[in-house]
């Protein structure tokens, strides 16, 4: 079988992955069972970050909610639901659900804080507004 890393988001529709027209997708979808696979709206998957939906409990859908970003090298295993607005550290290994609104890291990964809805909102306005993320507030 061939590998087919960073397939284009439009071959993942023509496959029936669930991705919502804000996501963005720079990581791999697992390309045994795309149709199991379902991103959130302005959802962002890394660089690197994987989504899997195979396993050796067989076939099993990996769903990540709106407003989450995945960081680089992100592995979430099968039968695995994020919530919204969960942010995943570089590297971590999902090995269970997530619930929303969590800061995850390590491996496995494990809930280390939760993201402020108001400090969310300031950055969703920053956005919008054209700055960079980052910038401080004066």
């Amino acid at each position: 079988m061939r590998s087919e890393l960073n397939q284009p988001l439009v071959e993942l529709k023509r496959r029936e992955a669930n991705i919502a027209k804000s996501a963005r997708v720079h990581g791999t979808i697992d390309c045994v069972n795309p149709h199991l696979v379902t991103i959130g709206a302005r959802t962002i998957l890394s660089y690197g970050a994987v989504c899997l939906t195979h396993g050796p409990k067989g076939p099993r859908p990996c769903v990540i909610g709106k407003e989450c970003f995945i960081g680089r090298s992100a592995i979430i295993l099968p039968g695995v639901t994020i919530g919204d607005r969960v942010l995943v550290g570089a590297g971590a290994v999902v090995t269970k659900d997530v619930p929303s609104g969590s800061i995850i890291a390590g491996n496995p990964a494990n809930v280390i804080g939760d993201r402020d809805p108001e400090e969310l909102k300031r950055t969703l306005a920053d956005l919008k507004a054209g700055k960079q993320i980052g910038e401080k507030r004066i």
